[in-house]
């Protein structure tokens, strides 16, 4: 039994169903977007470890624990912030 705005009684859409959704006939574009996120990670991960030798030779050790320390303190604010500030600048 359909109503008028095209959802039978269990409010699904036509043949679209749950089911058929997960069934990995995604979009092309969704897997595009998949894709090119994992190989922007892995991009991202190569040349953190790349430049690992050249900011020490640079900073030296000690300043490059340093430097270390306060990208992990500003990491974990990130972390923490938990989208408060977003909410704020919302309202």
């Amino acid at each position: 039994m359909q109503n008028t705005i095209g959802f039978d009684s269990v409010g699904t859409q036509g043949s679209n169903t749950l089911i058929e959704s997960l069934s990995g006939k995604a979009k092309p574009s969704l897997v595009i977007n998949a894709v090119s996120n994992w190989v922007a990670l892995g991009v991202n991960i190569i040349v953190g470890f790349l430049l690992i030798p050249y900011i020490i030779k640079r900073l030296g050790v000690a300043q490059y624990g340093i430097w270390t320390l306060i990208i992990s303190i500003i990491g974990y604010y990130g972390l923490l912030d938990m989208g408060v500030t977003a909410a704020i600048m919302r309202l």
